[in-house]
């Protein structure tokens, strides 16, 4: 089954929609101890599959544990949230997200920036700061959206002027990170 652009931008748009506050939950909730302990072992594999430089390292297999530590994390922050609907709709949007991440994994220069993003996230939930945590996640998604969505189109041929109107759109469709708050 193909994915549009459209759908991938629809899928940003409920990520932007469900993650920020769900971080926002997280932060003010009694985290139990194995939540850390989980979220630090799904930032570590991050870390270490986003340090591999070169493309041959970067395989479908290496692709799919990176995608489920990185997919993880929202997921582990909406169980965190204490809200199960939450947590089973974040998890279902995760798997239909992952098709459109694992073309843009594989060109990404973008994986170490958005593995320390995911930990700067992390720390603002040990510190439980909500207004942080959702304000930067919502900052990591709509940074994400635009640089998957610049891989995709530098990738086309003949598409670097529509790129920028693109983004525009895309900004335009996900508001400012003020309207978290």
């Amino acid at each position: 089954m193909k994915i549009s652009l459209d759908d991938v931008r629809a899928l940003y748009q409920l990520r932007l929609i469900i993650e920020p506050p769900a971080a926002g939950l997280a932060a003010g909730a009694s985290l139990p101890k194995d939540f850390f302990i989980t979220c630090s072992k799904l930032m570590e594999r991050m870390r270490q599959i986003a340090n591999e430089n070169t493309s041959a390292e970067r395989s479908y297999e290496r692709f799919s544990q990176f995608g489920k530590a990185e997919y993880g994390f929202p997921c582990e922050i909406a169980r965190a949230s204490g809200n199960r609907r939450l947590a089973k709709t974040s998890s279902e949007l995760m798997n239909k997200f992952r098709r459109f991440h694992y073309v843009t994994c594989q060109r990404s220069p973008w994986l170490e920036l958005s593995t320390e993003e995911h930990i700067d996230i992390l720390e603002t939930l040990r510190c439980h700061d909500a207004p942080a945590a959702r304000s930067l996640m919502y900052e990591h998604i709509r940074e994400g959206s635009q640089r998957a969505f610049q891989l995709v189109l530098n990738s086309r041929s003949g598409q670097a002027r529509k790129s920028a109107g693109t983004l525009t759109s895309l900004r335009a469709t996900t508001g400012p990170a003020s309207g978290v708050e």
